[in-house]
């Protein structure tokens, strides 16, 4: 009663300024409007257009919308993130609607996107089109009207076309641009430009490159690094190049589009992970060429999709190809939204009746923003006229305020919301959100929410451990790959977690989702599952009934092990196989639930054929071996079910039939072996689990290059070791065409990378299984008042 009756604190007394800033940031765009209401403070922050311009930039939640209308001027609007969210949105037509215009004062409701930036629309009118507006479509904020009649009514005759025209920001003078080429009926060619800060038109034609008529672009223009951009083809010579506008400068230039682009494909122009990109349709497929250095002609890069006239929208926050494909269908046209991963694989697909819709009207993807629009000094002027004369009666109306009592977080927003923020914080600043309230205790706390960080959160964090004899180091890839991040500081050297539990001296043998199964050096028979993050500790685990029975006469030791989770029962299992001192092949597998052994000897395969590397990879709910046979002499992959406890085998490719040295790795959730060979590493990933035909060979140029994970962008991380007169470890990051991108050396004298112990594991906040037992008991105690 004394607690309750004390001061409650506010959250802002609670969490640092960084940290709420850094929730806020991870906050979809379109939801940080019912968060002003939190406090003074919070709405002072998502008020800022310094916030504004960081969340627009750096938030690793930005909400994708995308927007169409048809001729009838019906507006459509699909929040795509939530379409490919699995947790977000099941029902997918719940996050397709139907939306009127939102500025019908400024213009009427017959219009078209032409262009978008930064996430303003630049509308026009469809009937009288030398009208123009500027629209946020999050804010409603729309600029005065743009009269363009002056450039319309002076077009050549003969063409009667502008030449093309582009719609970027400034932010030298804070300020957006429209810019249009034409040719005017005295046959001169013209580059105006309009400014919305000053509301004028500005004459550009000495910045026109010359002659402008042997230039013809195949799209509007593309705002991208200060300049916008056009697919331009020359007719003498024949090439594609792409036309630049540098916006500060008022200046063109060009950048060379890959060789490989044939003319005549008249390709247009992307934004995908914020590179530069061409796509063109040819052969039932559509060719992707990404620029993943700006200006860099060497840093094109390919990717197939097998889809004609696919139209590729954005990149997921997972580094997937998100993008359009109309069909038609029994007389009806279909929208479908495609989801392709960077090896050419479909992951998803929705479909949605528009009869009226087509693929080339009116239509743009943006990214949601509360930025404001720009405006002039005389209307600043005005506007702090209009905030001193109101301040007087804000203040009046703040103290009667602040004698209210003060709502709670949890009673502003919806659970639905703050589930949204909490799944959006990395997994290892979750704990200090504890204390915000008992609400946000009991969420964090929940299983199920970290069941959903884990498979969903967009902020996954990969984790590289690895042991020398005493030390134990720790390193944040994802941080140590972020441009954000150019100091080493996610590199340190971290102290065993369990000194109670478990000797200091342990290696790694395993993980699975964000647990390590670890075992003893000098006791190989004792092992444990820890989780590195909560910190928890299992009971241990005795296996020396396998170890004090193994076959004396081959001398061998245990044939193969693995480490999985078994969905269906909520467990974790051990799975060991080896000969027996009898001759006998046995299969035992340890629960981590029950806490005790469970024999398998009846699914054992036989024969089992020779695995060299006898630690299993567990995915897709199954652990997975190299088997390697020599008569007849070929590899395939043993993989064990989880559920339904049985064998089955999967065919590696035929160009490593005869290899014996193959290992396995997880990269973007796609099965993946890995060899080295003449200098270089190998690596085949199956990017559609159990389809033979999906094997594809990505080469990279770097000798015993160990693949770590797959970015968000695409790129393999991996592990290097080299010798110059010290010894040292090399993280190095590819492109998928072998590109060395970055490169990260740190010191380490007494690392072996084939004989150290080391694992890569995504940091989760799962508690560990308990059996039914031990959850009675802890009812019991509640209940007795323990």
């Amino acid at each position: 009663m004394e607690k309750e009756k004390q001061k409650q604190k506010s959250i802002n007394e609670i969490l640092p300024l960084e940290l709420i800033q850094l929730i806020l940031l991870r906050v979809p765009a379109r939801h940080l409007g019912g968060l002003r209401c939190v406090s003074k403070l919070w709405q002072s922050l998502i008020s800022d257009p310094h916030f504004a311009e960081s969340h627009l930039h750096h938030s690793p939640t930005p909400t994708h919308a995308y927007r169409f209308i048809e001729n009838c001027g019906h507006n459509y609007f699909y929040y795509l993130d939530a379409l490919f969210n699995d947790y977000d949105n099941e029902d997918a037509s719940a996050e397709v609607r139907m939306v009127p215009p939102s500025f019908k004062k400024h213009i009427g409701p017959n219009f078209g996107v032409m262009l978008s930036c930064r996430g303003f629309l630049l509308l026009i009118h469809s009937s009288d089109h030398h009208l123009l507006v500027v629209f946020n479509p999050l804010t409603g904020d729309a600029s005065e009207t743009i009269c363009c009649s002056h450039i319309l009514s002076h077009l050549n005759k003969k063409n009667k076309y502008v030449s093309f025209y582009g719609f970027g920001y400034d932010v030298s003078q804070d300020d957006y641009l429209f810019v249009v080429a034409w040719n005017d009926d005295q046959n001169q060619d013209r580059f105006h430009c309009f400014s919305l800060r000053s509301n004028s038109w500005i004459h550009l034609d000495f910045a026109l490159p010359t002659p402008l008529g042997e230039v013809f672009t195949y799209s509007p223009g593309l705002f991208l690094n200060g300049a916008i951009h056009w697919v331009s083809c020359r007719v003498s010579p024949c090439s594609n190049d792409i036309l630049v506008f540098d916006m500060k400068e008022r200046t063109f230039s060009q950048i060379s589009a890959p060789k490989q682009v044939l003319t005549g494909t008249r390709p247009d122009l992307v934004l995908l992970g914020g590179c530069l990109a061409l796509y063109f349709h040819v052969e039932g497929k559509t060719n992707i060429w990404v620029m993943k250095e700006y200006k860099v002609q060497s840093s094109w890069t390919l990717y197939v999709i097998s889809c004609y006239k696919f139209k590729p929208l954005y990149l997921s926050s997972n580094g997937d190809i998100i993008g359009l494909h109309l069909i038609r269908q029994d007389g009806e046209q279909l929208i479908i939204f495609l989801k392709y991963n960077v090896l050419g694989a479909l992951l998803k697909c929705y479909k949605f009746l528009h009869t009226n819709f087509d693929i080339d009207a009116t239509n743009d993807v943006y990214t949601e923003t509360l930025l404001p629009l720009p405006t002039s000094d005389l209307k600043d002027k005005d506007k702090k006229k209009k905030i001193n004369g109101m301040k007087k009666a804000k203040e009046r109306s703040s103290m009667e305020k602040q004698k209210q009592k003060q709502k709670s977080i949890n009673e502003i927003l919806p659970l639905e919301l703050i589930q949204r923020i909490l799944l959006s914080v990395p997994v290892k600043q979750l704990a200090r959100m504890r204390c915000v309230s008992k609400h946000w205790q009991s969420l964090i706390s929940d299983p199920h929410f970290a069941e959903s960080h884990l498979h969903h959160s967009p902020a996954a964090i990969h984790a590289y451990l690895f042991i020398e004899n005493y030390c134990h180091d720790f390193y944040y890839l994802d941080a140590l790959f972020d441009d954000y991040n150019e100091d080493a500081s996610e590199v340190r050297v971290v102290l065993p977690p369990f000194k109670k539990k478990l000797s200091p001296n342990f290696t790694v043998l395993l993980s699975c989702l964000g647990f390590l199964l670890l075992t003893k050096s000098s006791d190989p028979s004792l092992l444990a599952v820890f989780n590195p993050l909560t910190g928890d500790v299992s009971e241990t685990i005795c296996c020396s009934h396998i170890l004090s029975h193994l076959n004396k006469k081959n001398k061998s030791d245990v044939s193969l092990y693995g480490f999985g989770y078994d969905a269906s029962q909520d467990d974790y299992l051990l799975v060991v196989a080896w000969n027996d001192d009898d001759n006998q092949d046995r299969l035992h597998c340890f629960s981590l639930r029950f806490n005790s052994w469970i024999h398998l000897d009846y699914a054992f395969p036989k024969p089992l054929g020779v695995v060299p590397q006898i630690q299993g990879l567990f995915l897709n709910g199954a652990i997975h071996w190299v088997s390697y046979r020599v008569s007849p002499c070929s590899n395939d992959l043993l993989v064990f079910d989880m559920k339904e406890r049985t064998f089955s085998q999967m065919s590696t490719p035929k160009q490593v039939a005869t290899r014996t040295s193959l290992d396995l790795v997880p990269l973007g959730g796609c099965l993946a072996l890995y060899f080295h060979e003449e200098g270089k590493t190998n690596i085949w990933v199956m990017k559609e689990y159990k389809v033979q035909s999906s094997w594809t060979l990505y080469v990279i140029p770097c000798n015993n290059f160990k693949p770590l994970y797959l970015s968000n962008n695409g790129d393999i991380i991996g592990l290097h070791h080299i010798r110059d007169g010290e010894k040292l470890i090399r993280f190095l990051k590819y492109n998928l065409l072998g590109e060395l991108l970055k490169c990260y050396k740190f010191l380490h004298t007494d690392f072996d990378i084939r004989a150290t112990s080391d694992v890569v594991y995504t940091e989760t906040l799962l508690p560990l299984p308990t059996s039914d037992i031990k959850d009675k008991d802890k009812k019991k105690k509640k209940i007795n008042g323990v």
